[in-house]
Formats: structure tokens, sequence, C-alpha cells
């Protein structure tokens, strides 16, 4: 061998080589406190930190690839994405999707204006138009509406708020997080009822595509770890 010397860096450089970043998935039409854009690339936000944080659990480095809700399904089933968390297995089609253990509850609200009486009950929005988000799924509404539940969807949560002040509807469907967000920061949220109506809680999930080279084991040991070193809830401090 003419060169044994650059031969046996090469050998040691492949031993150093970082590990490939973690792909994760990210829906365009979250808002904050899930998720801040800018310029269409996700800076900030409760997802984005717990992606990156699961990332680093795993020794690697994070890439978010942003999409429309509508795309997050392909994107897991065919391996352009290794992972996608704050989903639910009722939200999403998963071909064989690993889910690893819940990272927190959260629940659905049904809001409206100040000047419009609070609903008693999820059939009282029969047949009313009712503020939703493209690809977004309400088990508990859609459950007990079927067809009768009028959607007029937004292409994010952002959107939808903002249809809901100017009059579009009565009634829009928020997550607590975010309703709870938007009442402590957003200057025009004092038109808001004060009064709402709450679903029941849900667990929200992490889940590992089928097709990524990060085993289930690994996955599950790196979010169990964030929850028990309370990494989770100190991320979701934050936005509190």
């Amino acid at each position: 061998m003419k060169h044994p010397f650059l031969f046996l860096l090469a050998c040691l450089a492949s031993l150093y080589t970082p590990a490939a970043d973690m792909v994760f998935a990210v829906s365009l039409s979250h808002g904050m406190p899930l998720a801040q854009f800018n310029a269409g690339r996700v800076t900030g936000g409760f997802i984005k930190d717990i992606d990156d944080a699961i990332a680093a659990e795993l020794g690697m480095g994070s890439h978010h690839l942003e999409m429309p809700r509508t795309r997050l399904e392909l994107a897991m089933n065919t391996g352009e994405v290794d992972a996608m968390c704050y989903t639910r297995p009722v939200w999403v089609k998963g071909d064989n999707w690993h889910w690893a253990p819940a990272i927190l509850q959260n629940r659905n609200i049904v809001v409206s204006r100040a000047e419009t009486p609070v609903l008693g009950r999820i059939t009282d929005l029969f047949r009313k138009r009712a503020g939703t988000v493209l690809g977004y799924h309400y088990p508990d509404i859609e459950g007990a509406l079927g067809p009768y539940l009028i959607r007029d969807d937004a292409p994010d949560i952002d959107s939808n708020y903002r249809k809901l002040l100017a009059g579009r509807f009565e009634y829009a469907i928020f997550d607590q997080l975010v309703l709870d967000y938007l009442r402590r920061g957003d200057s025009d949220a004092y038109r808001l009822n004060a009064q709402v109506m709450r679903l029941p809680e849900f667990d929200v999930y992490c889940t590992l595509s089928p097709h990524s080279n990060i085993s289930p084991r690994r996955f599950d040991a790196a979010v169990a770890s964030l929850g028990s070193r309370q990494v989770i809830r100190a991320i979701l401090a934050r936005y509190r």
C-alpha cells in the first residue's frame, strides 16, 4: 500500500462519523404552542423541542420535514421520515406504525365568541357550522354527529382562530394547550367566551415509521427516559 498513513486516517474518520439525523414530520397546520414557523420552517414550539430531545437522547441530530397535514401519513408509510410527535392512532391512518408511551394529555374544546352562548353538549352542534382544521380528526364530535358536523376547514390553527373572531361561524374546535396559549398571549383573546365546552381528555403520542432504522425498543426507551427525568414536563412548562 502506497499511503498507509492516509488509509489509517480514513479508517479513523469512519469510526467518528456523526450519527445520521433523525427525520421528523411536522404539520404546517400546527400553531403555537405546538409549532412556530418562519418562512415555512419550524423554528420552535413544543413539538420541535420534543423531537430534538428524543433525537439527542438517541445520540442523533434532528431534522424536520414540514408538510401539509394531508401528507403526514404518506411520509410515515413510505419511510420519508423516521417519526412524528403529537399525534394519536385515531387521528391517522398508519400502516404498522410503532407507538411509544404517551407524552402528555390534552383535550378538545369547543369555543365561541363572547356574545355567543356556550354549548351544553356535543349534540348542540347538530347542523351548525364549526371551525375546524383541514385534515384534523375530532373523534368525539364526529362520532356523535356523523355527517351532521358541518366543517369549515381552515388550513391551520391560527386561521381557524381568526375566522372565529371574524364571525365566519359561531363555534370552533381547538385543543386545550392552544386555547390556553391564545388566552395568555393574544391581544384579541378577550373576545372569546370565558365559558367553553370541554371534551374528555386523551393521550398524545410519538410514533415511529416501520421503515426507520431506529428500533422500536430504542425509541420507546428514549421517550420513556425523557418522561421519567421530567424533561417532557419541563419542555411543556415553557409554553404554559
